[in-house]
C-alpha cells in the first residue's frame, strides 16, 4: 500500500491567462483587526480565494478585474484592482436594517425587529455567482452556524448542518426533500436561515431543527422582462495531487513477479513495496508475453491465465518487461466540465403577473465516462381577481439524469481508491485502457493487474454502470383574502411527485465486497408523494407606538407515501445480457410501502 502524505481533493479552475500578475493583500475591520476567511471573488466568474488565518489573500489577476469582498456580518465592497499588486481593504461591520420584512415559517412575512429568534437572509444574487451544478454549495459560507460540505466529485450531494443539526427545506412556504439537484440557483430569489425551534414551530417536528426557507422568483419590472444566462467552468486535477512514493514498484521486501495477481507468483499481491523503479531492471508483470519453453512462440498477453492453455508453468513463463514507473492519476483524470444555462419569460400587468423559466445544466465528470444532465422548467402566475383578493399557481417539473455516475468511498468500486492506494506504479494504465479483457475470454474475465480485490479501472468504466433517472412535479395554489387593512386569510395546497428509476449493472469477474463476481443486475423503482395544505389567519393591531399585537391562527395537513419496488438476479447465465431471466438463481424481490400523515393545529 502507498505511503500518502497530503490528500487535498479541490478542484482547479481552468481559465486562459494572458499578462497576469500576482495581487496581494489584507483584510481588515474598522479596528484593524484582521478577518480569516474573507471570500475573494473575481466579479462574473467563480474564481477566488479566502483570507488566511492572518487575514492575507494572493490571486492572480490580469489587472483590469473587480475583486468582490464578502464576509458574513459585513458589507460586501466591490473594488478595481487597475493594475495594482497591492490592495488592502477594510470591511464595515453591516448594520441591520431592523425595519426589513424576512419571511418566517408558513410564509408569514415580519420585520426583524419583531422576531423573537435567529434569522439570517442570503440573497440569490449570491447563490449564482459561482457556476454550479448543485445550487447548495454556493451555501458555503454565506450564514453562521450553517455548515455546509463541498464535495468535489460528480453527482455527490452536500450535506447541511446548522448548529449541528439538519435543517428542513421549505420551498415557497412547502416542505420538501430535496438534494438541491432539482433547485437551480438562477431561479432562487432569496433564502432565509430560521434557526433553532422557535423559528420553526409552525413546522412541527420536521421544523424542529431548524429550516432553510427558499423562495423563487417571480415577476418585478413591469411589462415584458427576457433573460439568458449561461456559465461554463473546466475543472483539471487537483489544487495539490496526492504525495504518494514512486520509488518501487508492487511486491513485497524488493522482490515481485507476476504470475495470477493473487499471490501465485513472486509477491505478486496487494503491496507496494518490490523492486525499485526506473533502475534498468526486467520483470514478468501483468502485460508481460507468454513463451512456450518448448517452442519459443511468444504470445502477447493481458491478465492471468487461469484456466488456459497457459497454466502450466512447467511449459511456460511470462516474459520479464522493462520495470519503470508511470504517472497514473494524472494519466487517469480528464478535464471535467460544468455548464449551466438559464432562459427567463416575465411579464407584470396591472393585474396579471407571469413568469416562465427554463433551466439547464450538464456536468462532465474528471472520471472518464462520467456525466450528468439535469433541467426543468417552472412556471408561476399571480392574478388579482378583486382588490383584496389574489390568486396563485406555479408548477415546476425538474429531471436528472445520469447514465452512469462514478462510486465513492473506501472501496474497491472508487477509482481513487484503487489508483491512490493499491496500484504500483509499475502498472501503466495506458495499457489498461487499452486491453479490458483477459484474451479469449472476454466477457467472463477482465484483464488486470491484480486479481485479489482490485477491478482495471478502464474495465469498470466501459463495463459497469448505474443510471439514475429522477422526475420531479410540483404544484401549488394558494388563494389570499385581505378582509380587512389588518386581518388576512390564507389557504394554500400543494402536491410533489418524486420518481426515481436506477439501475445497475455489474459485469462478470467485477470485483468488490459486496457484490458477485458471476455478474448482477439490480433494479430500483421509487416513487414519493407529498401533499400539504394549510390555512393560515392573521391579525395585527398596534395598541400603541411601541406595542403592537399580532396573531396568527391556522391549521395543516401534512400526507406522505413512499413506494419502492427492487428486484435483482443472482448471478448471470450469459456475460452482459442484463435481464432478470438471465439469473442463475432464483430472482430477489422486495415491495415497501410507507404512508404518514400530520394534522397540525397551531396559533
Amino acid at each position: 500500500m502507498k505511503s500518502i502524505a497530503i490528500v487535498l481533493w479541490c478542484l482547479l479552475v481552468a481559465q486562459w491567462t494572458y499578462g497576469q500578475q500576482k495581487l496581494t493583500g489584507t483584510v481588515k475591520d474598522e479596528n484593524g483587526e484582521v478577518l480569516p476567511g474573507v471570500n475573494v471573488l473575481i466579479k462574473g466568474t467563480g474564481l477566488g480565494t479566502a483570507t488566511l488565518v492572518d487575514g492575507t489573500y494572493s490571486l492572480t489577476v490580469t489587472g483590469k478585474e473587480t475583486l468582490v469582498f464578502s464576509y458574513v456580518g459585513y458589507e460586501t465592497r466591490e473594488l478595481n484592482v487597475d493594475n495594482r499588486t497591492v490592495l488592502d481593504v477594510v470591511l464595515k461591520q453591516e448594520i441591520e436594517d431592523m425595519d426589513e420584512v424576512v419571511i418566517t415559517a408558513i410564509g408569514i412575512k415580519q420585520q426583524k425587529k419583531k422576531i423573537g429568534y435567529s434569522t439570517e437572509l442570503v440573497d440569490g444574487g449570491v447563490l449564482s455567482q459561482i457556476p454550479t451544478v448543485n445550487a447548495a454549495m454556493s451555501l458555503a459560507g454565506q450564514v453562521a452556524g450553517l455548515q455546509v460540505s463541498s464535495p468535489t466529485g460528480i453527482f455527490q450531494t452536500p450535506e447541511f448542518e446548522l448548529r449541528g443539526k439538519t435543517p428542513l427545506i421549505v420551498v415557497d412556504g412547502v416542505p420538501v426533500e430535496t438534494d438541491f439537484f432539482d433547485i437551480s440557483s438562477a431561479n432562487i430569489e432569496s433564502i432565509n436561515v430560521l434557526k433553532g425551534t422557535a423559528a420553526s414551530a409552525l413546522y412541527g417536528a420536521r421544523g424542529k431543527d431548524g429550516a432553510l426557507l427558499i423562495t423563487t422568483k417571480s415577476a418585478q419590472q413591469d411589462g415584458v422582462e427576457i433573460n439568458f444566462q449561461t456559465n461554463n467552468m473546466f475543472t483539471a486535477g487537483f489544487c495539490v495531487f496526492p504525495e504518494t512514493q514512486h520509488s518501487y514498484g508492487a511486491g513485497l521486501n524488493g522482490q515481485y513477479e507476476f504470475w495470477d495477481g493473487a499471490g501465485g507468483g513472486v509477491q505478486d499481491g496487494d503491496m507496494q513495496w518490490g523492486p525499485k523503479l526506473d533502475a534498468g531492471l526486467k520483470i514478468a508483470q501483468w502485460n508481460s508475453p507468454i513463451r512456450d519453453k518448448v517452442t519459443g512462440e511468444i504470445i502477447p498477453w493481458w491478465g492471468n491465465v487461469e484456466g488456459t492453455q497457459y497454466d502450466d508453468r512447467s511449459r511456460y513463463e511470462r516474459v520479464p518487461i522493462d520495470w519503470v514507473s508511470h504517472d497514473n492519476l494524472r494519466n487517469f483524470l480528464g478535464t471535467g466540465i460544468v455548464s449551466n444555462s438559464d432562459l427567463t419569460f416575465a411579464y407584470k400587468g396591472a393585474r396579471a403577473r407571469y413568469y416562465l423559466t427554463l433551466q439547464y445544466a450538464y456536468q462532465k465528470g474528471q472520471v472518464p465516462n462520467t456525466k450528468l444532465n439535469s433541467g426543468g422548467l417552472t412556471f408561476k402566475a399571480s392574478y388579482d381577481l378583486a382588490n383584496n383578493v389574489q390568486l396563485d399557481a406555479s408548477l415546476s417539473y425538474n429531471k436528472v439524469l445520469s447514465p452512469n455516475y462514478p462510486r465513492y468511498g473506501y472501496q474497491p468500486y472508487n477509482h481513487m481508491y484503487n489508483i491512490l492506494l493499491w496500484m504500483g506504479d509499475d502498472v501503466d494504465i495506458e495499457e489498461l485502457e487499452k486491453h479490458h479483457w483477459v484474451p479469449g475470454m472476454e466477457g467472463y474475465r477482465q484483464a488486470s493487474y491484480n486479481y485479489g480485490w482490485y477491478n482495471n479501472p478502464y474495465f469498470v468504466i466501459e463495463n459497469f454502470s448505474q443510471r439514475h433517472d429522477r422526475n420531479v412535479l410540483h404544484g401549488q395554489l394558494r388563494l389570499n383574502y385581505q378582509i380587512l387593512p389588518n386581518l388576512n386569510v390564507q389557504g394554500r395546497a400543494s402536491l410533489r411527485n418524486y420518481a426515481l428509476y436506477e439501475d445497475m449493472k455489474i459485469p462478470k469477474s467485477y470485483m468488490s465486497r459486496s457484490e458477485p463476481r458471476e455478474g448482477e443486475y439490480r433494479i430500483w423503482n421509487t416513487n414519493r408523494m407529498n401533499v400539504d395544505a394549510d390555512i393560515l389567519a392573521s391579525y395585527s393591531q398596534s395598541l400603541t407606538d411601541e406595542i403592537g399585537l399580532t396573531v396568527n391562527v391556522g391549521s395543516s395537513v401534512f400526507y406522505r407515501s413512499f413506494r419502492e419496488e427492487y428486484m435483482s438476479t443472482d448471478g448471470l447465465i450469459v456475460p452482459e445480457v442484463y435481464n432478470m431471466s438471465n439469473s442463475q438463481n432464483p430472482v430477489t424481490a422486495e415491495n415497501t410501502l410507507t404512508e404518514k400523515s400530520i394534522r397540525s393545529v397551531y396559533g
